[in-house]
């Protein structure tokens, strides 16, 4: 090992201030979405402000469409305005990740998470989001088509309320950071299960476990499912195709993720980025930057006393876009109460290096025959980072 790769790895090891997240002790059913409001306004106007004098409502719920959770940041979503002022929502098939997602199922949970931003950002706007799912027929959950996920048409409706987590939709985002060992108070899980209960059907559920021994196992089955994808070149570069190595990156792309996501600000972040790590070294030894992602994997799952996962029946398109308007709304609902979320992904793909750590993690989890582990990921109490950046709206638009 080299000099400078053994310098980047003590960079990469430091660690930042950690602040502890609001607490929510004195939290109740009718106060909880009110607690980080005044900070969400300020940033609501200013979004408004970037679209000042937009006419068409179309574009402005896009605008927080596009703001939604998405694997690695690809924002695979292709926007139609139609001639009848309506939308259709389109897989962008340019930005899928074969290598790590090879049957698209995570692509089209986000296809989900893009339909729940656009749902409540149209109350903020008195307008109410009919989704049609699928208008042109649902295709298999194991290839990729042409057809719409769905056609929305906003009505106006004098009568609609604005829901109440629009207000965090500017707030919401993925926390990486290594998180504080600390249990989550009873009464902020307990408002959690209770908002999810009332979106979750009857083909759909909800697990949190904060249980010291499966919190353990399930760490361990994090970080070997981590090591796993790690084993493969092809699954490196996909990833490092979407690592954004600086700031000139993130602002030529405006997609993916880099070090600020995963905590590094500062002097650190300055020195990984113009020092240590490069995309040419990167692209040149995509396993030794993968075995950094592992570190890094490891200070995630061994900092997390809380895992929750949400589950399907089945695993038909129509169900994975559904439970990811669930994760929407549960990552929404989490901000709102000073908590950090972050999915890992790893062991729920589908290539056939992951099908051993699979069924253990099936296990563990009581996961009943034939139904779906959608969404695995941990909860708890860190710093922000940054946000990740969203491309213009103009370049989502389907050409024809």
């Amino acid at each position: 090992m080299n000099k400078q790769r053994r310098d980047f790895i003590k960079v990469i090891g430091l660690t930042t201030g950690i602040i502890l997240a609001p607490s929510l002790a004195n939290a109740s059913k009718e106060n909880y979405f009110q607690d980080n409001y005044c900070d969400s306004n300020i940033l609501n106007k200013s979004w408004e402000g970037h679209n000042k004098g937009e006419q068409d409502i179309r574009i402005k719920v896009l605008s927080y469409g596009i703001l939604a959770a998405n694997p690695h940041n690809t924002q695979a979503w292709l926007i139609d305005l139609k001639e009848d002022q309506s939308i259709d929502l389109y897989v962008d098939k340019t930005r899928v990740l074969p290598q790590t997602d090879p049957f698209y199922r995570q692509i089209h949970i986000a296809q989900g998470t893009f339909l729940e931003n656009l749902s409540i950002s149209a109350s903020y706007f008195g307008y109410k989001a009919q989704i049609d799912y699928f208008p042109n027929g649902e295709y298999s959950n194991e290839t990729l088509e042409e057809k719409a996920i769905a056609n929305i048409k906003l009505i106006k409706d004098n009568s609609i309320k604005k829901d109440k987590l629009f207000d965090f939709i500017l707030l919401r985002h993925t926390n990486k950071r290594k998180y504080q060992n600390l249990k989550i108070d009873e009464k902020r899980i307990a408002i959690l299960k209770n908002e999810l209960s009332k979106v979750l059907d009857n083909d759909s559920s909800l697990k949190i476990t904060s249980d010291k021994k499966k919190i353990q196992k399930l760490s361990e089955i994090v970080i070997e499912a981590m090591r796993i994808e790690n084993q493969d070149k092809q699954r490196d570069l996909e990833t490092i195709k979407m690592f954004r190595f600086n700031d000139s990156e993130v602002n030529q792309y405006r997609d993916g993720f880099g070090f600020a996501q995963n905590g590094k600000s500062g002097i650190t972040k300055f020195l990984l980025e113009n020092f240590f790590v490069s995309r040419e070294d990167a692209q040149k030894n995509p396993h030794t930057f993968a075995n950094e992602g592992l570190k890094i994997t490891k200070d995630q799952a061994l900092s997390t006393n809380t895992y929750a996962w949400l589950s399907t029946k089945g695993n038909s398109r129509l169900e994975q876009v559904k439970i990811g308007r669930v994760y929407a709304k549960l990552n929404l609902i989490t901000t709102s109460l000073g908590l950090a979320i972050h999915p890992m992904s790893q062991v729920l793909q589908e290539y056939k290096d992951m099908n051993k750590q699979q069924a253990e993690f099936l296990k563990e989890t009581n996961t009943k025959e034939n139904h779906t582990v959608q969404m695995f990921f941990r909860i708890g109490n860190a710093e922000k980072t940054e946000h990740t950046a969203r491309r213009d709206i103009k370049d989502f638009y389907k050409v024809v």
